[in-house]
């Protein structure tokens, strides 16, 4: 089953069916998608733009989490992350949260261990250490103890960490929406981008690591730009059946297909 987020609402494909849920259909409190991530209890949970966090349970039942009825700092998601523990992260426009175990925990923009107050994505490594990207940099938060990296202390250019990915051997992959990619392997950053690299475009909106480790980038203007040791391929209008150049993210399922949006 696929569930795609819109600006027009939810969206719910199980192979043969289209269903789409939106503010007239169903309980969801804006029809603004920004994520949507599924957990180990097949529980569906979805940001949105203005109107917090909705929970999407297997009975099809609907429940909203917002800074009314909850301790979220904002109702303006920007990214949702399920960990290795099925606790729910969620970046806002005004730091982050945690939702485990029925219990939340609130880390917002005035906490000192974020580098800005956006948490524009996140992502997990292998020995349960989370990243957040944000505007100027990446914080790394582990066993309690939160590690910043701010961009300008590496001699990188500042811009926004649209989304992550780390790949088999640890490497931070992080999409950025005016540097390119940027490559972090706990020690040295690598930037790729137009003038250095194959990479179409320097604005990208995602980044997705596949079973074979080929790292697929969407880029808002130039296709998809796919890294496969060292050799760049891209896909576009001009040569494939993609179609639009604009990609604002990408899946992958079970089959190694690739989804794009």
């Amino acid at each position: 089953v696929k569930w795609i987020g819109t600006n027009v609402g939810l969206v719910k494909n199980d192979g043969d069916n289209w269903t789409s849920f939106n503010t007239k259909n169903s309980k969801i409190p804006t029809n603004r998608i920004t994520s949507i991530v599924v957990d180990k209890n097949n529980d569906k949970w979805i940001g949105t733009c203005g109107g917090g966090i909705v929970k999407l349970n297997e009975k099809g039942d609907f429940e909203i989490y917002n800074k009314t009825n909850s301790p979220l700092k904002s109702n303006y998601i920007l990214s949702l992350y399920v960990d290795n523990n099925n606790s729910l992260y969620v970046g806002t426009n005004n730091g982050f949260a945690i939702y485990s175990n029925n219990n939340w925990s609130i880390i917002d923009s005035s906490d000192s261990n974020l580098v800005d107050r956006f948490v524009f994505s996140i992502a997990q490594e292998d020995n349960g250490a989370i990243w957040l990207g944000q505007s100027t940099g990446v914080v790394k938060l582990f066993n309690g103890i939160y590690s910043k990296y701010i961009f300008k202390n590496y001699n990188i250019k500042l811009s926004t960490v649209k989304a992550i990915d780390i790949d088999s051997l640890g490497n931070k992959w992080l999409g950025t929406n005016t540097t390119g990619l940027v490559k972090f392997d706990n020690t040295n950053w690598t930037v790729y981008n137009q003038s250095n690299s194959g990479l179409p475009n320097n604005a990208i909106q995602d980044v997705f690591i596949d079973k074979n480790g080929s790292i697929w980038v969407a880029t808002d203007l130039q296709g998809i730009a796919v890294l496969d040791n060292q050799n760049w391929v891209v896909f576009n209008r001009s040569n494939s059946n993609i179609p639009s150049n604009t990609i604002t993210s990408i899946a992958v399922d079970n089959q190694n297909n690739k989804w794009f949006t």
